[in-house]
């Protein structure tokens, strides 16, 4: 898990976090376990963006907590991608970060076609105010339904994950070309290409970072 966990990181660029690394030898299911949070802990947008594979991972996840944490448009909407088909996930909270309006956009849309989640916290975020309204609404119409859990459909979740990297690979999306799925579960994996770079593209609306292969 440690190697994994830093093989992603030097994938993105990013300094591997010391308090994830020290989490996962004291608590070697740290992303295994229904809830994942690190209260006491910064992570960035791009430190993010290299756990959210293992988050994805683990079906059993009821419970995100990403509050304050740094997070910008681009890791919102790869978190939407990969969560659109969770089939575990009720609780995401990410208020409290530097979210604009195309990730809040993305994770409306998640909140919209995942009906296991209930609570979708996105306040304090630098998104359009109605986009804001729309998920508070969203999340009151589901608070008033009679609380079930849908069954998980896990041949689905793996389809859904596999399409999300087919197409980020096309696409040279940021996470797709750093690990691959196999029928039975998710595995993350290096390429083996020597001569593989990463570089940085800028969103213009929030100035955003999205990393593509070149």
């Amino acid at each position: 898990m440690k190697e994994k966990y830093v093989a992603i990181c030097e994938q993105l660029r990013v300094t591997p976090n010391s308090s994830v690394l020290k989490a996962i030898e004291e608590e070697p299911d740290l992303f295994f376990s229904d809830r994942f949070a690190l209260p006491l802990n910064y992570l960035g947008n791009r430190g993010t963006l290299a756990v959210l594979p293992f988050l994805y991972d683990n079906s059993a996840l009821r419970s995100l907590n990403l509050r304050n944490q740094g997070l910008k448009s681009e890791c919102a909407m790869e978190l939407a991608e990969l969560f659109r088909y969770h089939p575990g996930i009720a609780s995401i909270d990410l208020s409290h970060n530097r979210i604009g309006s195309n990730g809040g956009q993305s994770l409306m849309e998640l909140f919209e076609n995942n009906e296991n989640i209930k609570i979708l916290n996105v306040e304090d975020n630098p998104m359009d105010w109605k986009i804001i309204k729309k998920i508070t609404e969203l999340q009151k119409t589901r608070e008033k339904k009679k609380t079930h859990h849908v069954p998980r459909d896990q041949a689905k979740h793996e389809q859904a994950m596999m399409e999300w990297l087919n197409i980020n690979i096309e696409e040279s999306g940021s996470l797709a070309p750093i690990f691959t799925p196999s029928p039975s579960q998710t595995i993350l994996s290096l390429f083996s290409a020597k001569d593989e770079r990463m570089h940085t593209q800028y969103d213009h609306e929030d100035t955003n970072r999205s990393l593509r292969n070149i």
